[in-house]
């Protein structure tokens, strides 16, 4: 991949997107949620496809948006990777074997073909064939979109004045950029590390501002994440946030009070923990890194190589709610509802909610 950047002069409502992972559905609801127009500037800073069950469809609908004039693509590491797969790496094979969606099931699928019974060199040749559009596409987009008082990339830029000169890895896949610096005056606005992976005791997907870093931060964990939404960055004389969430939404019927609760958090990726007891619904367990101690819901630990992960980013923490509370339902475990209330993440009892 190339690293492409270009420029622009945008006046009017900007809306940023990232990390939609062949969402396609939520990527829909999040436009007609911010009341996207063609009169807006859209930017979408990378990482588009792969980790969703719609790729090839969130591919086209982005090769159609490229068409109008003030509508920027950029890629992200993820497309980097599709890239990379196809025409130089030989771990395509092993990538098919390792990942429940990609682009590449999805266009196998389409036509019928058991990469199983294919060897690399093969897969590859007809990946070429069966996607030569999309790769293109891929191709001609950008990595960073330079304005007067923004720089849009995927994962943010190194710590130098000519920060055109970051590398490509830095540029698309470096983590923890809001936790550095940079010298530009401009705002670098980036996706990649979801915004809850920068909160130590909570989980909260909300986009990050720090106007005195002149960093943003957009990523909502979707794809990656069990607890994720989909974010949307509006400047318009400051700035606005929306998003939406792919879960459903519920009633509370009967109150749940859990008294006083702290938030115990695992997140990535210091999932290994250690079962000190189990227990029926939340087994007591200690984080093998800073030996934390916390209650981590059966269905959330397994084993492997004798040792005891936590599955995802997770949070102990039990939610207050009242009668007529309206809440996202994560999923239901055993007798308990995993919620977010408002931003509050954590546990309820599943009775408390109507018609669950």
């Amino acid at each position: 991949m190339d690293k492409k950047i270009i420029s622009a002069q945008l006046s009017g409502r900007t809306i940023a997107v990232s990390d939609i992972h062949g969402h396609l559905d939520l990527f829909e609801q999040l436009l007609d949620k911010v009341h996207y127009s063609v009169q807006d500037n859209l930017i979408i800073i990378g990482d588009y496809v792969e980790k969703g069950e719609q790729i090839l469809e969130t591919i086209h609908r982005m090769q159609d948006l490229a068409l109008c004039q003030n509508v920027y693509i950029l890629n992200g590491n993820c497309e980097w990777a599709v890239l990379d797969m196809v025409y130089h790496s030989f771990h395509l094979k092993h990538y098919l074997n390792n990942v429940s969606y990609s682009i590449f099931h999805e266009v196998f699928r389409k036509h019928r073909i058991d990469y199983r019974q294919h060897e690399e060199s093969t897969l590859k040749i007809l990946a070429q064939l069966l996607l030569k559009e999309e790769l293109v596409f891929i191709e001609s987009c950008a990595v960073m979109l330079k304005t007067k008082e923004y720089i849009f990339v995927h994962a943010g830029i190194e710590d130098r004045l000519d920060f055109e000169n970051s590398s490509l890895s830095s540029l698309l896949e470096q983590r923890y950029f809001m936790n550095g610096q940079h010298p530009l005056a401009q705002c670098v606005v980036v996706g990649h590390l979801p915004a809850a992976n920068y909160h130590l005791y909570h989980i909260d997907n909300r986009i990050i501002i720090d106007e005195n870093k002149r960093m943003i931060s957009i990523d909502g964990g979707v794809g990656v994440k069990i607890v994720c939404q989909l974010n949307a960055l509006i400047i318009n004389q400051g700035y606005q946030t929306q998003y939406v969430r792919p879960f459903k939404r519920a009633t509370i019927r009967k109150a749940y009070y859990p008294g006083i609760c702290h938030h115990h958090k695992v997140t990535w990726p210091h999932y290994e923990v250690d079962v000190l007891k189990r227990q029926t619904e939340f087994s007591l367990c200690q984080k093998v890194y800073n030996k934390e101690k916390l209650s981590i819901k059966n269905e959330f630990l397994y084993l492997k190589n004798d040792q005891w992960y936590c599955k995802d980013d997770y949070i102990d923490y039990h939610v207050s709610v009242e009668v007529n509370d309206v809440v996202d339902v994560i999923d239901i475990y055993g007798q308990y509802a995993y919620i977010i209330k408002d931003h509050e993440v954590g546990w309820i009892l599943k009775d408390c909610l109507m018609n669950m």
